[in-house]
């Protein structure tokens, strides 16, 4: 309905507000805003194995 009423097609209606959508500027960056969502969730802390040595990766060159 709202196509009609702009006088678009459906597709480029939808293109139209995505477009819309995707300029908006954002406050936040992602990375930001993802520890933000899930900062409620409490964090956990991983043991970070030792280091070996670098593998082959069987190229010959």
């Amino acid at each position: 309905m709202q196509a009609a009423r702009h006088g678009h097609s459906m597709e480029e209606e939808i293109r139209i507000i995505l477009r819309s959508a995707l300029n908006q500027p954002q406050a936040k960056g992602l990375g930001t805003r993802i520890r933000e969502r899930f900062a409620d969730a409490g964090g956990i802390e991983l043991e970070v194995p030792p280091g070996s040595e670098p593998r082959d990766p069987g190229f010959s060159a």
